[in-house]
């Protein structure tokens, strides 16, 4: 008697948040050591920019706290309140961009603490900023930037920053994104700094493993991981009273798609079609998704 193989179980939630992560592409082993160097030097940047908002904002007792964003920290892109998002270039970086995005409302609070030394509570009816409002923004960034350039890489000059007409979603894996916290007496002003990789020169000189070397280990650890993949054959839409129909017992007409799609939990992955080997229904994909 030929005993069957049992197969492997996915692995359920509580379980893969305990599991080791391992970056597949150079992008993001970059981007994971970029990320281990700022964290590890994570005091070093608080205290830069605590010193460089000190002598924006003199006369205030403020603190300074940082978190880094999880995954790629989109969630400054929200468009649940307006924002301002700014762009600088990083001769330190190959001139790669630098961006700071932050609300409207964090912006006046800014502007009131250089221009007066305490946030006004008034309403503001407006949508705009203002130019003053829009200067205070873009030199703050710009001194927040270059102190953490000159942190990082020694590199003092920088350009002046300029703000965006709108906001821009970043490359993934490219950017060490972190939240900045300035903690006052009875007000917290926040925005997010997105430096990219390409400023930690430590990645770039950092010894790593070629793709042919990774390869094997890589296949040992994650290639022979199951995944639940579903072929859509055929899809459609249904109304209340077409569903009512069919609980009494009625057919309704289906039609096999000439295009097939693949799909891993809610994402389409390929596109192809569907056809019979050896007797038994086949996918092939004809079509990858970008």
């Amino acid at each position: 008697m030929i005993k069957k193989k049992k197969p492997r179980e996915l692995i359920s939630g509580e379980n893969a948040a305990m599991l080791q992560i391992f970056p597949l592409t150079r992008d993001q082993r970059c981007q994971q050591q970029a990320v281990k160097i700022f964290s590890e030097s994570k005091t070093e940047f608080r205290e830069v920019l605590h010193t460089t908002l000190s002598q924006l904002i003199s006369g205030l007792n403020f603190e300074v706290e940082l978190a880094l964003c999880q995954g790629w920290g989109t969630d400054f892109l929200s468009t649940e309140a307006d924002k301002l998002m700014m762009s600088c270039e990083l001769p330190a970086a190959n001139n790669a961009k630098a961006y700071m995005a932050i609300e409207h409302m964090a912006v006046r609070h800014l502007a009131d603490l250089c221009l007066g030394g305490r946030i006004s509570h008034q309403e503001v009816s407006r949508n705009e900023l203002t130019v003053t409002e829009l200067r205070i923004a873009t030199r703050t960034f710009n001194r927040l930037l270059g102190g953490l350039q000159e942190l990082i890489s020694g590199h003092k000059s920088l350009p002046m920053a300029q703000p965006l007409k709108q906001l821009q979603a970043l490359k993934p894996f490219s950017y060490v994104i972190f939240k900045v916290r300035m903690l006052l007496d009875e007000e917290i002003i926040s925005w997010f700094l997105n430096l990219p990789v390409g400023l930690f020169p430590q990645v770039a000189d950092s010894p790593t493993l070629s793709e042919s070397q990774q390869l094997p280990l890589l296949q040992a650890q994650w290639q022979q991981f199951p995944v639940r993949g579903r072929v859509v054959m055929a899809e459609k839409k249904v109304n209340v009273r077409q569903l009512q129909q069919l609980l009494q017992g009625e057919f309704m007409p289906v039609s096999l798609q000439d295009i097939a799609s693949f799909r891993l939990g809610g994402k389409q992955l390929f596109s192809g079609k569907v056809a019979q080997e050896d007797g038994q229904l086949a996918f092939q994909v004809t079509q990858t998704q970008e």
